[in-house]
């Protein structure tokens, strides 16, 4: 498709992201809530 545009909304990065036109950040669950967390599974 010559058309196609391509937004990703997501936390890491992904196959889909490094496809992407555009990457949104998503807030990791416990961030939703205010709490840090990181992908070491730390939580703070």
């Amino acid at each position: 498709m010559k058309d196609s545009f391509l937004v990703v909304l997501d936390i890491f990065p992904t196959r889909t992201t490094q496809l992407a036109d555009v990457i949104l950040p998503a807030a990791f669950i416990y961030e939703k809530g205010g709490v840090y967390g990181c992908s070491e599974r730390r939580i703070r």
